[in-house]
């Protein structure tokens, strides 16, 4: 089942940062719910049509622990979008461009990447972690990120696969505006305003952007009906939803990029993934030679992890609707997160990408999902 949100008024996701009384007054809101947060509010709007069910949340007689969220995104104009790869990047020259270009339909010319050897040169992935590989730039280009750069989920993506060295993103920053809310606490009995207690968040609204999720139930029962609102974020602020019925193709391999023999394998997460180890993969079990198995089916690949192409990391929180009470927060790496992995011995890959489940915590929310892309050479 694949749905589209659309959300009908201003949106607040709480960042991590402290929010508490006296200099702590002021809470930011990230720009997107992360994966948590939707799958709440999913199993939310299933249990407002079972009140009966209410006490069996978290219990194994809980009719919404089927729910798993397969894949999400992002639509723009009817448009579907993945958050794009670490290692697609904009010169900085493009980046001058006018801030009316996504308005326009047009999109920034980014480029590749490429994975080199440093060798006598100090790094810090090769002092803290022994990791001789690095992502870099072509010589002589000056380059930086978008602030929400994503892919097309179609075209973009295929270009991405074959490793052309031109490619094209949009920022989704330009079509999501700030706007800042101040507020005070109230003494219900009293009916007068608490005394040092104001606030000041800020919230989102967005423009001509929609977020899909694409979900199953492990059970076969679907609960949530074919359309209606959900409470999405800190003030529990109404979303729209329906189905998503607009034709999908998903991410084939490009017909002129058969990859049969595989010497490397990149791996690219459109979706956080938390791992034990924090940034390194929970398949990487040598975490100082940087060696593990990846087991995709009936097949085990033995790799060695040579690079990686992280943007950042970022908490998962959430809260518990049954308990009233925030849960802990967990680190995770970011959407757009790239590892490059050696193999022991070249193998067979019958396409140029797959899509795969890595070991990650919280996966029935989403996390873990990622896209192996077979490379003869680096």
């Amino acid at each position: 089942m694949k749905i589209r949100i659309k959300p009908a008024d201003m949106l607040f996701f709480r960042d991590s940062k402290p929010f508490e009384r006296g200099e702590d007054h002021w809470a930011e809101s990230m720009f997107f719910p992360n994966l948590t947060t939707i799958y709440g509010a999913l199993r939310t709007a299933c249990i407002a049509g079972r009140p009966k069910d209410f006490d069996k949340l978290n219990t194994d007689e809980d009719p919404t622990r089927g729910l798993r969220i397969k894949k999400t995104g992002y639509l723009y104009k009817n448009r579907l979008y993945y958050t794009a790869p670490a290692d697609l990047v904009v010169e900085k020259e493009e980046l001058d461009r006018s801030e009316d270009a996504l308005s326009e339909g047009e999109a920034y010319t980014a480029i590749l990447l490429s994975c080199q050897k440093i060798e006598n040169q100090w790094n810090s992935l090769y002092s803290e972690e022994q990791i001789e590989y690095v992502f870099t730039a072509p010589e002589g280009k000056q380059v930086a990120g978008l602030s929400i750069p994503v892919l097309d989920a179609e075209t973009g993506f295929e270009d991405y696969v074959s490793t052309k060295q031109e490619n094209h993103l949009v920022d989704l920053k330009q079509c999501i505006g700030l706007e800042d809310r101040m507020g005070i606490a109230r003494n219900d009995r009293k009916r007068t305003a608490e005394e040092g207690l104001i606030y000041r968040i800020s919230q989102v609204r967005y423009s001509d952007l929609e977020l899909m999720v694409e979900m199953e139930w492990e059970n076969g029962e679907e609960l949530l009906p074919d359309e209606g609102f959900l409470k999405v974020g800190g003030q529990g602020n109404a979303s729209y939803y329906c189905k998503y019925s607009e034709p999908e193709r998903p991410p084939e391999e490009p017909a002129d990029k058969k990859v049969k023999y595989m010497k490397y394998m990149k791996l690219y997460l459109p979706v956080p993934a938390i791992f034990k180890n924090g940034w390194i993969p929970d398949f990487i079990t040598d975490t100082e030679k940087k060696t593990g198995q990846l087991s995709l089916g009936d097949k085990e690949y033995k790799v060695k992890l040579i690079s990686a192409c992280i943007p950042g990391s970022v908490n998962i929180g959430g809260f518990d609707m049954k308990k009233k009470r925030e849960k802990p927060f967990r680190r995770a790496v970011m959407a757009g997160s790239v590892y490059l992995l050696e193999l022991e011995d070249s193998c067979v890959m019958p396409g140029a990408v797959k899509e795969i489940w890595l070991q990650s915590e919280q996966q029935k929310e989403g996390y873990g999902l990622a896209y192996m892309i077979g490379m003869e050479k680096l």
